[in-house]
């Protein structure tokens, strides 16, 4: 279950065992599109709406290259331009580093990837459907 604070417009998550977009969000009320054929749902009740860990083939669909060197069981690297993620599977939990400096933790999903994205640099993270 994700809290209706965590999403905004733009967000990816799991509801109805597709991923949706969140086009708006009022109360308990989320309204989606799913990816491939763009039909608007409205989802009442959040739990009903899953995160979207960040695995590989979820990574693979963002701007994020893989490290091949620093992929292991547990952790998986990524980076784009100055950010470097580290998936820390076992914990679900992403260290983010910045020009190689610890800056922060976030849960491990692609909606709080993409907040923390826009929080810093500004604009939307690139993610193909």
């Amino acid at each position: 279950m994700i809290n209706v604070n965590e999403l905004r417009r733009g967000n990816f998550i799991k509801a109805e065992g597709f991923t949706q977009c969140v086009l708006s969000i009022f109360r308990n009320t989320v309204v989606t599109a799913k990816g491939e054929d763009e039909k608007q749902r409205s989802i009442n009740g959040l739990h009903e709406i899953e995160p979207i860990p960040l695995t590989d083939e979820v990574m693979k669909k963002t701007e994020f290259k893989t490290d091949p060197l620093f992929i292991n069981k547990t952790n998986r690297i990524y980076s784009l331009g100055r950010l470097l993620i580290e998936v820390k599977q076992e914990l679900r939990k992403a260290a983010i580093y910045f020009d190689g400096t610890l800056f922060c933790y976030i849960p491990a999903n692609l909606h709080s990837l993409q907040n923390f994205y826009f929080a810093t640099m500004g604009e939307e993270l690139t993610i193909k459907h």
